[in-house]
Parts: C-alpha cells; structure tokens; sequence
C-alpha cells in the first residue's frame, strides 16, 4: 500500500469517530430527558450539551473537566457532530455534573436509552453454544491512588479507589448496566438490586434465554433466589472460605470421573447436589487436581 504526504492549510480535526458517537446518542431521547431535569435560571448551556458533551470526552479516552477546553477550540465540528448547541466551559461542565449526578443516579435514564440505542441499532446478542445469551457481571476495582475524590477509599485488592459493578451482555460484552460504588463496598452490598434491574434492561434487548455468570464474591443465596424467581439460568463460582479443598478431594475421588493428563497430576470432574434451604437443591460442578 502506498503512502502519499499531503500538505494542506486546512485546519485537521482528528476525533473524527465523534459523528459516530452523535449518530448512536441521536437515536435516543436522552436530549430530551436531559434537559427536563432541573437547571438553574439564567444559564447558557443546556443539560443534554453538558452531558453529551462529556460523553464524547468518554468516548476519546479522556475523563478531566479540564479536557473540554479542546472542543471549544473546534467548537463548530462538536454541534455538528454531537447535535449540541453549545460547549461548556471545565467549571460549567464540573458544577453541572455534580448538579445533575443524584437525579442521574437515582433514575435508570441512561442505561434505559443505552438499551434502546444498542436494540435500535440492530445490534444481535451472540448466545453461547447453548443458545443462552451470557449476562457477565462482576466487580471491577478502579485504582484512584494518592487522590482525595469522595468515595475513594481501600478496596478488597488492596489500593485505594472505586468498586464499581459492572454487566455485560452477549459475547460482545455490551454494557447493559453499571453502578459506581465506595471502593470499600463489599461485592455483594446492594447486588440483588442491581441484578433485578440488569435482567430487566437485559431483557429489553434480548428475549433469547439469559445466563448469568458471576464470581465467588457474589456466590449469595439472596442472588440464586433471584435468579429463580426471575427465570433465569446462572453459573456463580463457588466461595471455598468455609470448605477445605481436603474435603473436596475426598468428595472428588468418590463421585468424579477420574483422569491424568501427565504424570504426576490427577484431575477429577463431576457434580453433586447441595441442599441451600429451596425448593430444590442445587448442582455444584467441581474439578479437582491432585499434583504429587
């Protein structure tokens, strides 16, 4: 392939991507749910200019306040390419956000929209082998060092940042739900409501069966009745904290199917049901390995 240098006096805007960004957001109604939301008299800049302004920062990779002062350079190419009718300076844009962060946190406005967009759009869930559509939902640990931003506190990895929740549906991994939360909340801290919420959202994209899979931290009978109840299938790996991996190879070599892929390694696998106080007991999958 040839590569041709052109000189040009033209000015050259690089985040061209923004017009697919604004194309996606002008599928929703979030311009309009925006600037429903209660604004101060008198101001110039518009909810929704605010908000997708900054979302399109997002989008490039970039998350400080100060950062807008970029668009405003090329203010003209961000209206046409977001649908916006203003730029909002870094302290407009910081005052803003925090304004509008608890009526934005206490509505599901943007991931109901995100929905929307993402089914809009045409956009198929892949299944597994299945035929499930996989809902992933996990803790990740955001590292915020050597910052004093509220809610920044030790997480369970041991640095100091957020614990947000976040789910991701389909073997893309579309976001279909995410909570921000206090770095030292524990995984399960308010999860039965967030999965509620997410196998709803979920379910406004997708009608193919869901399955949920979760981590340890989140192996909770309060989650397995939800799922239950819900309909909805689940893999949750098992918490071992209370359980000896002794008692598990023992259990392992009388009811595993045994084999030994080298010398010196012993892998068993199989199932077995457990009572957890429901209507009906549950399987547990294991696999042990004994080295010697």
């Amino acid at each position: 392939m040839g590569i041709k240098i052109r000189e040009t006096r033209e000015r050259l805007i690089t985040p061209s991507g923004m017009v697919l960004v604004g194309a996606l957001i002008k599928k929703t109604k979030l311009e309009k749910l925006l600037n429903r939301l209660g604004k101060p008299k008198g101001v110039k800049h518009q909810n929704n200019s605010c908000v997708i302004g900054y979302t399109g920062l997002l989008c490039q990779g970039k998350s400080d306040y100060d950062d807008i002062r970029e668009m405003r350079e090329d203010a003209d190419f961000y209206y046409a390419s977001l649908h916006i009718s203003s730029v909002p300076s870094a302290e407009t844009l910081r005052q803003r956000l925090d304004e509008l962060g608890p009526e934005l946190a206490s509505s599901d406005m943007i991931m109901e929209e995100s929905g929307k967009m993402l089914k809009g759009s045409g956009v198929s869930s892949s299944p597994t082998f299945t035929g499930h559509v996989p809902l992933d939902v996990d803790v990740c640990v955001h590292d915020n060092s050597q910052t004093k931003k509220e809610g920044v506190e030790r997480t369970y990895k041991c640095i100091d940042g957020y614990a947000p929740i976040y789910a991701y549906l389909g073997m893309e991994g579309y976001l279909v739900n995410a909570k921000l939360r206090e770095g030292s909340c524990h995984s399960q801290n308010g999860t039965p409501e967030f999965l509620k919420d997410t196998l709803r959202l979920a379910g406004q994209i997708t009608e193919k069966k869901l399955l949920v899979r979760m981590d340890s931290g989140n192996d909770a009978l309060d989650n397995i009745k939800l799922f239950i109840n819900e309909g909805a299938d689940f893999i949750i790996k098992r918490n071992l904290r209370s359980e000896s991996p002794e008692g598990w190879l023992e259990t392992a070599k009388e009811q595993g199917f045994k084999y030994s892929p080298r010398e010196g390694k012993t892998e068993y696998i199989g199932s077995v049901w457990c009572d957890r106080g429901l209507d009906a007991p549950l399987r547990i999958i294991f696999k042990v390995t004994e080295r010697n």
